[in-house]
């Protein structure tokens, strides 16, 4: 019963709980090097229009691995998945405490398969789905981490650059922003805005500190940042891949879907140990 209650913790709380009354953002630096200040507003609009650049791709892989902590909490959720980043359509799987949530994305709808033998419950349904927008708190907000990513939008003031490296053989340079949330939804148009950015916002929290890896091209590859509220902190990975073949998701009709009303349920049901 522990294990399924942190499953269920890990997955309906990390992406969202972070995102109440009190957050803090951090960034964690590899003390090794030391950034460099860069002047100037060039590489400052390089990183501001890394969004833009991701979104051009026709789908993008993602390897996300989110670590949260306190508030007798310790554990792991690393969600890998495929997606379009403009429609938001894609599938994915997360894994937290050696279960496996496989999932559908579709605009602003979770669908994941309702555990098995337990479809008799749901009406014989096969689906439990999830609307993910509407700025609620306790949603499964950012599960393709475009929410992180669209921030970048909003970077503002001194960028430090760090060492140049290569990721899955790709040259990348990283840099070290600070993001202000209202402007980075006000440049981030209104058809690819994130509920995880509106919440962000609407919580009061103005200023984020993260550390971005841009190809040659200017796309993101990766992204590097820690929340904290109330004595949980979540310390976050994304990496991106973008691609130029689409996505093809088979999504599950409406009338096969079970509609949960909070990600607590949602995972619950998905797990079967509601």
């Amino acid at each position: 019963m522990r294990s399924q209650q942190l499953v269920i913790r890990l997955q309906a709380v990390v992406t969202a709980a972070v995102l109440c009354a009190g957050v803090v953002a951090t960034v964690t630096h590899d003390n090794s090097t030391r950034g460099v200040p860069v002047a100037g507003g060039q590489v400052l609009r390089l990183v501001q229009r890394a969004p833009l650049q991701i979104d051009q791709a026709a789908s993008v892989r993602m390897d996300m691995s989110l670590h949260i902590s306190g508030d007798g909490v310790d554990g792991s959720v690393h969600v890998e998945a495929e997606f379009d980043p403009q429609s938001k359509v894609g599938e994915g799987s997360a894994d937290a405490a050696g279960h496996t949530l496989r999932y559908m994305q579709s605009a602003d709808t979770l669908y994941a398969p309702i555990a098995e033998g337990q479809t008799l419950i749901y009406s014989g349904k096969h689906y439990v789905g999830l609307t993910i927008s509407g700025g609620q708190s306790d949603q499964l907000t950012g599960s393709d981490g475009l929410g992180y990513l669209q921030l970048l939008a909003g970077a503002g003031g001194q960028v430090l650059r760090y060492e140049t490296s290569t990721i899955d053989g790709v040259h990348v340079t990283r840099y070290h922003v600070n993001v202000d949330v209202a402007a980075a939804l006000a440049r981030t148009p209104e058809q690819l805005r994130s509920t995880y950015a509106d919440q962000l916002s609407t919580l009061g929290l103005t200023t984020i500190p993260l550390d971005v890896w841009l190809d040659d091209q200017g796309s993101p590859r990766q992204l590097k940042l820690s929340l904290t509220a109330q004595g949980t902190t979540a310390e976050i990975l994304i990496h991106l891949t973008p691609s130029d073949k689409p996505v093809h998701v088979e999504l599950p009709s409406a009338d096969d879907v079970y509609m949960a009303s909070s990600a607590q349920e949602f995972a619950a049901i998905a797990y079967g140990v509601n």
